[in-house]
Formats: C-alpha cells, structure tokens, sequence
C-alpha cells in the first residue's frame, strides 16, 4: 500500500498530538513533541519527523508505546512507526507552506531575534566538576515561576558549557511556557543594534525592544569590555528588567 500524503489526512496527527497532551502534560508535550509533523501515514506504517537526532532518540525510547497507542485511539489501526530527523531547511519550508498565504502585520518596533541552536538543550548537556554548580542554577532559573533569584552570571574557562547552558535555559523556556518573552543573542550583536538604533535615531524603540521583555540571555559579555557606553545601556536594561 502507498504512503497517503499528510495533506490528506490533515487532522490525523492533530488529534494524535491530543492524545498525547492529555497524558504526558503540557510541560512534556512542548518539550518533545510539539516540533513534531506527520510526513506519512498508512494502515501499515507511520513516518514522523521531527526537528534532531536528540528529540528522536528521546522520543523513541521513551515515548514510543504512547504514541502508538494514540494513533490506534484516534485511527483505529496499529502501524509501525519510523521517526525522520529533517534538517532546519526542510523543517522550515514544510512550515512555510502550510502557513502560505497568511499575511502578518509588520511592526515598526521589531521583536529581537534569537540567534539559538536548538540542539542545545539543557537535558543533553555534559555535567562535570567544573560546571556542576552551573548547571544546577540554570536548572532553577529555568523553572517556569517564580525561582529563588532572577540573576545569572556564569563564568568559566573556554569549553566548559557556557554558551550550551543559556541557550539551554533559553530554549526550555521557550518549549514549557509558550507566552514567556525571552531573548538569547551574542554580546557582539546586541552591541551592534545599540550601535545602529542610536545613529538612526530610533533608541526608544531599541529600548521598548529588549526591556519589554521576561527574560535576557547575553553570551560573550566579554566583548562589552572597554565599552563604557555600550555597558551603561546594558546595565540600564538590567535594570529596568528586575
């Protein structure tokens, strides 16, 4: 039998991805499965891709029996299931397509953009010794509410996780609390923003940009050395965030 086309079953992984919400939990369901997409479906196999090797493997060996068990719920059959890694290009356009046709406002006062890998999760990062206390802090300053301080400073020599660890904070905020505003972006591009706004004149609008927000993430802040201006505003908008 041939593979149907997921446009032709396009209610069939929806329903699915509901099932497995209702028993896993929200935290969970955005954790692992809400990049997921239905490629192909039929009464004898099921082919689903999602965004890294990470996620597959987790979700295979742990999550595997739950969804066969709901796509028998919502179809009725009992098809073997096969788990694709697409790359972000092909992510990325199979998103865009489905989404084709729908016109979005543009706004003068852009959002920042985060320049995240998203591979870089706090579950797949290597603990050590020389970043165990670290790890732990991203951990608390990561739970969704309140947590027990709202700074985080890490510092370490080259090659003991600095960069993985924010982007980890960054990108489980992102995947358990849909409507938290966070911001990760190298030190070097913040700076050049701040650069680019007050030569054109558009400062309040930079500022509106990083300071409505929930949460900041600077990487190599080092580069803000002997920066003074470029320091003043970056302590201004730390300010302004606490």
């Amino acid at each position: 039998m041939k593979h149907s086309k997921v446009n032709r079953h396009p209610d069939v992984w929806e329903n699915v991805l509901g099932e497995i919400e209702g028993k896993v939990g929200i935290r969970q369901y955005n954790l692992w499965f809400k990049n997921t997409r239905l490629i192909s479906f039929s009464n004898k196999s099921v082919h689903i891709g999602v965004p890294n090797l990470f996620i597959q493997t987790k979700i295979r060996e742990h999550f595997e029996p739950l969804i066969k068990d709901s796509i028998n719920i919502v179809t009725k059959i009992k098809p073997s299931i096969n788990f694709l890694v697409e790359d972000d290009i092909t992510f990325e356009k199979s998103h865009n397509e489905t989404t084709k046709g729908i016109k979005t406002k543009k706004s003068s006062n852009q959002s920042p953009v985060s320049t995240n890998n998203r591979q870089l999760l706090l579950e797949n990062f290597v603990v050590g010794d020389c970043n165990r206390l670290a790890y732990a802090a991203a951990l608390e300053i990561s739970k969704p509410g309140p947590t027990a301080f709202n700074t985080l400073f890490i510092h370490g020599a080259i090659g003991v996780g600095k960069t993985h660890l924010l982007q980890g904070i960054f990108n489980r905020l992102m995947a358990e609390a849909s409507t938290v505003r966070a911001v990760y972006m190298p030190a070097e591009s913040w700076t050049n923003d701040f650069i680019y706004s007050l030569k054109g004149g558009n400062l309040e609008s930079f500022r509106k940009k990083y300071r409505d927000i929930d949460t900041f993430l600077v990487d190599d802040v080092h580069f803000f050395s002997n920066k003074k201006g470029v320091q003043e505003e970056l302590i201004h908008t730390f300010n302004t965030l606490n």
